[in-house]
């Protein structure tokens, strides 16, 4: 036990905490979960955007989108993590309703194509410095919407 503790704080640089009892390490280890939980630089632990962003007036001015069923559409794309309002965008004006997507993906012949699928739409912005989508994103989006195991 005593090996265990000096590696943590040695080695691991971990902090030990000594409590009375097991009701007061509960309530620490609550409290410590509580800080890391509200904590602003953690990273998100999956491929969703936890920061809850939602379209802006960048959907509706710069997009022209003004269907409340394409702004949720929009605002399901960016709980993906990676993916911006503007490719957000660029992939609701080739495909306005997830159905449209999932009946492209449906269409295409094997899985390197539905992978790709996205990966050279272009993505509009201000700046007029026109991308796309790109290969990994486009991947991430079609594992995303298409996986049957939720651990792949």
């Amino acid at each position: 036990m005593i090996d265990w503790i000096f590696y943590l704080t040695l080695d691991l640089l971990y902090d030990v905490y000594e409590t009375k009892n097991s009701k007061e390490s509960l309530e620490y280890l609550i409290n410590c979960s509580k800080i890391v939980a509200d904590s602003k630089n953690k990273k998100p632990l999956n491929n969703y955007d936890n920061k809850g962003q939602t379209w802006t007036s960048l959907s509706t001015d710069f997009g022209n989108i003004k269907d409340d069923l394409t702004l949720d559409w929009i605002n399901m794309l960016l709980t993906i993590s990676g993916l911006t309002e503007y490719k957000a965008i660029a992939i609701v004006k080739k495909y306005p309703t997830i159905t449209s997507l999932m009946k492209s993906y449906l269409a295409c012949n094997d899985a390197k194509s539905k992978e790709n699928m996205l990966t050279d739409i272009i993505v509009d912005t201000e700046s007029d410095n026109n991308k796309k989508i790109g290969k990994s994103l486009s991947n991430k989006i079609y594992r995303i919407f298409t996986v049957i195991d939720p651990n792949e």
